[in-house]
């Protein structure tokens, strides 16, 4: 037992100086923001994932964790109708912006670009990205306390 109190002790010290937030509470304080929206009516939650980022040049570190939730849709509908319920259902507090880009290897549909709606609310983000809504799917990023202007990959 003495011999692996050192050990346990030396795990924990990298453990900690690998990531410079709390997981655990991060991804907690993220799920907390999705859990607000209540989710698109009629969409099915198909994964949901959570990405630790650095900001700085040193990766090794974690300075935040991006949740990420891909949904299917059953039938079609129109981006506007989703960027129209996330506004909605975060309210007044959060400002949109829209992003406009192509689609790589073309868009489908006729579409001639595809639609990023972001949300920010202080260091708060949600972004919904509605590149793939042509075959049914949109996905919503969320970081409770985004710094950087990027969503983690």
């Amino acid at each position: 037992m003495a011999r692996t109190a050192p050990l346990v002790l030396a795990c924990l010290v990298v453990a900690v100086a690998c990531s410079r937030v709390d997981r655990s509470a991060y991804v907690v304080a993220n799920l907390e923001i999705l859990d607000e929206t209540g989710g698109y009516p009629g969409a099915d939650r198909v994964s949901i994932e959570h990405s630790a980022y650095s900001v700085s040049d040193s990766a090794s570190r974690a300075d935040g964790y991006t949740t990420l939730v891909i949904y299917s849709l059953a039938g079609r509908v129109e981006p506007e109708a989703i960027i129209d319920f996330y506004a909605g259902a975060l309210g007044p507090d959060w400002e949109l912006s829209l992003e406009e880009f192509g689609c790589a290897g073309g868009c489908p549909d006729e579409a001639e670009v595809a639609i990023v709606g972001n949300f920010r609310n202080g260091p708060q983000l949600v972004s919904v990205n509605l590149d793939n809504l042509s075959i049914g799917r949109f996905e919503v990023a969320i970081d409770h306390e985004r710094t950087s202007g990027r969503v983690a990959e």
